[in-house]
């Protein structure tokens, strides 16, 4: 049933879309008579928009300039046109435009039905010509085969043939410039579940500090906070995010809190549900470190609606257990003490089935 008023209600506003196109033309042919009796200007789009209707607005020259007719009956279509067939059955397009044509038609012939006490009803399309002037419309003249009924006095049904001279007017076109998005400069939110490892959550702002606030990435981090009856203290959390705002005044952070037990799938799921369809999301954990080339990949691997960025994350040893207290300040990765994991997605499942949409995903 829904799918019915679905399909009545895009019927509805589709006519409410042509009667307020038809409008506009009256309104382009008002301009340019009144243009005309004051001896002024025509504007361009009056003298485009308000000719009245004529067959013969478009004068050719030559003989490969004219508009040649296409003759069709109710199921065919005969066409001198190059790269067609001559005869081919009538497509659904075409058949859609002759529904709506003959049906606007019919309104206009039973508009006063009723105080006339008669009522003529559509029977079928004998024959009929048409064609498209691509300045000004499509042209019809249609044979039309109808049922005239009386009901008025002596009822009397009778069949009736009319022919139709019908213009469908080109109205001013509207279209809709789309812009290219610069994935370079597009706005990256990351998502961070995070339950106590406040050292580990140190050392995480310090690395975003260094590859995001100080450079002036484009960037959002969003930290999902638990809290839960397990001992487990969150106010230092709360004062580093504090330090951080006080710091750093213009960087997007956010702290959003939350109570229970830890769960990462529900943070990012709650994370998420606050953003629009189209944001770019970084599924990300406390024990990541990135860099700004890693941030730009993010952006380039990720297609909305088509493609999701799976990493293979590439895993170190706690770099003070391995130089002995005396941990590089950089961070080169040491090819003999380290490996590659991949991406986690057994968690993930429950979080991807919720969302509507999720651009750039990490799972650890």
């Amino acid at each position: 049933m829904p799918a019915y008023q679905y399909r009545l209600h895009n019927y509805i506003l589709s006519r409410k879309i042509s009667e307020l196109r038809y409008r506009t033309i009256q309104l382009h042919r008002e301009s340019a008579l009144m243009s005309k009796l004051s001896n002024s200007e025509i504007n361009k789009e009056d003298q485009q928009l308000g000719m009245m209707p004529s067959f013969n607005r478009f004068q050719p020259r030559e003989r490969n300039e004219v508009i040649e007719w296409e003759f069709l009956t109710g199921k065919l279509l005969y066409s001198v046109a190059e790269n067609q067939p001559p005869r081919q059955s009538i497509n659904s397009i075409l058949r859609a435009a002759l529904d709506d044509t003959v049906m606007q038609v019919m309104e206009m012939i039973n508009e006063n039905s009723k105080s006339r006490g008669r009522l003529i009803d559509f029977k079928e399309i004998q024959y009929g010509y048409r064609r498209v002037d691509p300045m000004h419309g499509v042209e019809y003249i249609l044979d039309l085969l109808l049922l005239y009924k009386r009901h008025k006095g002596r009822k009397l049904t009778v069949p009736v043939r009319r022919h139709a001279y019908l213009q469908q007017l080109f109205s001013k076109p509207f279209f809709k410039e789309a812009e290219e998005l610069d994935v370079r400069s597009l706005k990256i939110h990351i998502l961070v579940p995070l339950t106590g490892r406040y050292d580990i959550f140190l050392r995480f702002m310090e690395n975003f500090e260094k590859t995001c606030v100080i450079p002036s990435q484009n960037v959002k981090l969003a930290v999902i906070l638990f809290s839960s009856d397990s001992g487990q203290d969150s106010s230092k959390h709360r004062e580093l995010i504090k330090e951080y705002h006080n710091k750093y005044p213009k960087a997007d952070m956010t702290l959003i809190p939350m109570t229970g037990e830890f769960s990462r799938g529900l943070g990012l799921e709650m994370a998420s549900s606050q953003f629009d369809n189209d944001t770019l999301l970084l599924f990300c954990d406390v024990d990541l470190i990135f860099t700004p080339d890693f941030l730009q990949r993010c952006r380039d691997n990720t297609i909305q609606g088509q493609q999701v960025y799976y990493p293979i994350i590439f895993s170190q040893y706690d770099p003070k257990v391995i130089y002995g207290g005396n941990p590089p300040g950089d961070s080169n990765f040491q090819m003999s003490e380290n490996e590659y994991s991949p991406v986690d997605v057994c968690d993930l499942a429950i979080a991807l089935e919720e969302l509507l949409i999720c651009l750039c995903i990490f799972q650890f």
